[in-house]
């Protein structure tokens, strides 16, 4: 189940979403659509890229203003488009903020990397943050996700792989932390290569591809 409710007035991606929204289709054939949010971390992004282009996977990456601080991130994201990852709008800062927000955001990213941001996902899923940059965009879909671990807080892996064994089906959204916000009071984003690790695992048992969202 989707983590936050569909809406009928703004696109939204989801794999629970109501067949009023406006978002692009979902490809329902044997693939998942993995997703990583508050990045780029300088430690764990790069071994992350590194276990996707082992695996011949792409996922897309909703990075945050706030990340850009760390020297070597912008190098990050040209790494992210040149891998054929995806660049996601997660907001200039992680407030729950407004319209500008994630205007500046698109702005920004549009100017390091020379790609608009297509998707747009709200700090803590909070539709209420992205309603009028929705209305203004509409080509730039809301995506939510329909798997989470709760991992921006240190989580126990073999949970997580157990919830992956169990939840694990064709066409659904996963998220990852692979950075964490400033008001995280757990920074170490480390198990989200092990996270990954064992999701690829899994996914190749089940005979799925893993993919960055669709246009």
């Amino acid at each position: 189940m989707c983590s936050v409710a569909c809406s009928h007035d703004c696109p939204e991606v989801c794999l629970s979403r109501c067949s009023a929204t406006k978002g692009p289709p979902i490809n329902f054939s044997k693939t998942v659509y993995l997703t990583y949010d508050d990045g780029p971390n300088l430690e764990v992004t790069p071994a992350l890229l590194n276990l996707l282009e082992a695996a011949g996977a792409t996922a897309t990456f909703f990075v945050n203003g706030v990340s850009f601080a760390n020297e070597g991130a912008i190098d990050l994201l040209k790494r992210m488009i040149a891998s054929g990852h995806r660049i996601g709008n997660h907001g200039l800062t992680h407030e729950p903020d407004t319209c500008p927000n994630f205007c500046a955001m698109a702005e920004t990213i549009a100017n390091l990397t020379g790609i608009k941001p297509h998707y747009v996902r709200p700090p803590y899923g909070d539709r209420r943050a992205v309603v009028t940059y929705a209305a203004r965009h509409p080509d730039a879909p809301i995506a939510y996700w329909d798997l989470g671990f709760g991992d921006w807080d240190r989580v126990e892996v073999e949970e997580v792989r157990i919830r992956i064994k169990r939840e694990l089906r064709d066409g659904m959204i996963i998220l990852v932390h692979d950075g964490a916000s400033p008001d995280s009071e757990y920074k170490d984003r480390s198990q989200a290569i092990e996270i990954t690790r064992i999701l690829l695992d899994e996914c190749k048992a089940a005979g799925l591809s893993v993919r960055r969202l669709p246009e």
